[in-house]
Order: structure tokens, then C-alpha cells, then sequence
């Protein structure tokens, strides 16, 4: 009785946890876009005069088009930034090399929500750096506009998984020169990079 309960629990555990994602999550979000507006009653929100209507107004383009630039800005940085960050994490043991890794998966433990507030709180028009420059300097308006531009936390995002992939990987610390069929210390900075 007792293997066929391991035998079947972890499927039985798979499908409840489909059951709660599409229950919890998929379904309502679908039933709200297929239903009615809630701004407008008896209209329905998937329309596609309302998607003409939004991709039409000059500002939405510019939005858009904005947060594409910065995607694509942020996705180089940070395979230009992550990748040799990741490869000199696992190639080389420094002092304060298990600190860093450590702080670094800090925002992936917090929630997103308070990882924005504390960057607004620190780097927006009134937080901690604005606030500062402006009483140092007198000024009247903030000085520096951090946000809303390119960030350095998106390289952090692939050298984090990517080193800790290679430095525990099964292969040991040679996984790198497996993996790239080399020896020589440059070789998986530039296959990856290529």
C-alpha cells in the first residue's frame, strides 16, 4: 500500500497544483478579459478597436517603444556585465567571494514590490541621493534623475544563476573547460559572449 501511495502522490501533487495555478490564477484573469469592462458595464474589454485605439496615440507608441529600447539596453548589459561577472565568480576565490554571492541573491528573496520602493526611496527625484545633493548644494529641484533609465541590477540577474550553475555544476570547477573545450582561462568568457 505504502509504494503505491509513493507511486502515485507526486503525480496526485502535480495535478493539484495545475488544478490551484489554473483555478487560483489562469481562469479568472480569462474570465475577466473575456468579460465586461468594469470602467464600462455591458461592454467587453477584449476588443480590438480599444487595441487600434491604444497603438494609434503617439504617447503609447513612444511608452512602448521606450521600454523595448530599455529591455534591449538591459539584456546587453547584462550579458556583457553577468556573463564574465559569473565566470570570475566561479574561476577565482577572493575575499568576501561568498558575501558577495550571498547579497546578490538578495533580490530574489524580497518581494519585487519592495525592491522598486527601496530603489525609489534611495534613487527617486526626493529620495536619500536627490535629498542629499540638494541640501549639500542648495538646489532647488533634484539634480540627478536616476530612475527610469538603465539600471545596474540587470547584470546581476544572469551572472547570478549562470555562476552558480557553473560552480556547483557536476563537473566541478572544470565544468568550464569541459563545457567550452579549452583550457585556456578566456575560453568561456568568449564562447559565451560569441
Amino acid at each position: 500500500m505504502s509504494q503505491l501511495l509513493e507511486r502515485l502522490l507526486p503525480g496526485f501533487l502535480q495535478i493539484l497544483a495545475m488544478l490551484l495555478l489554473v483555478g487560483g490564477f489562469y481562469l479568472p484573469l480569462l474570465l475577466f478579459l473575456g468579460g465586461q469592462d468594469p470602467l464600462q458595464p455591458g461592454v467587453s474589454v477584449l476588443r480590438l478597436d480599444y487595441l487600434l485605439e491604444f497603438l494609434a496615440d503617439p504617447w503609447n507608441l513612444r511608452v512602448l517603444g521606450f521600454s523595448l529600447e530599455q529591455a534591449f539596453w538591459s539584456a546587453i548589459l547584462s550579458i556583457l556585465l553577468g556573463l564574465p561577472g559569473a565566470w570570475l565568480l566561479t574561476k577565482y576565490d577572493f575575499p568576501g567571494r561568498a558575501a558577495l554571492q550571498r547579497f546578490a541573491y538578495l533580490p530574489f528573496l524580497l518581494p519585487s514590490i519592495l525592491v522598486v520602493l527601496a530603489m525609489v526611496l534611495f534613487f527617486g527625484n526626493q529620495g536619500w541621493v536627490n535629498q542629499t545633493l540638494m541640501f549639500l548644494f542648495q538646489l532647488e529641484e533634484p539634480p540627478v534623475q536616476f530612475l527610469y533609465s538603465l539600471n545596474p541590477a540587470g547584470p546581476r540577474l544572469l551572472q547570478l544563476p549562470t555562476g552558480d550553475a557553473v560552480d556547483r555544476g557536476p563537473m566541478g570547477e572544470n565544468f568550464c573547460e569541459i563545457f567550452t573545450g579549452g583550457t585556456n582561462a578566456w575560453s568561456f568568457p568568449a564562447a559565451q559572449l560569441l
